[in-house]
């Protein structure tokens, strides 16, 4: 959980105040950070600097790693959000790509 007295940097000071501009919950706005963060970890480089071939496998390897689906989701909303409206890149779909949700079958009832 990030705290206002935190020193963040400049971009994810950018993301917190775009997610308060759009009346974000505090928990959302925890795991979207998270994820950036993530990201950031993952790739050893700032956030910004990474590119859309580096995005796309770092959402390979976190679902080839089995992570399920709704964080996966959770990802690609807070890349959505900080990619497209924070640095301004304007990523399509081709670049975040959401994997379909799994589908399970219904429980047969027997009387």
């Amino acid at each position: 959980m990030y705290q206002k007295s935190q020193i963040l940097p400049p971009h994810l000071q950018k993301m917190i105040f775009e997610m308060e501009l759009r009346g974000y919950a505090q928990h959302t706005k925890d795991h979207y950070l998270c994820h950036i963060k993530l990201l950031e970890k993952h790739t050893n480089k700032s956030v910004a600097e990474i590119t859309p071939d580096e995005l796309k496998q770092y959402l390979h390897d976190r679902i080839q790693s089995g992570i399920g689906y709704s964080s996966i989701n959770l990802s690609c909303c807070a890349f959505k959000l900080f990619f497209n409206k924070v640095l301004g890149y304007n990523w399509s779909d081709d670049v975040i790509i959401r994997p379909k949700k799994p589908k399970s079958l219904p429980c047969k009832i027997e009387l």
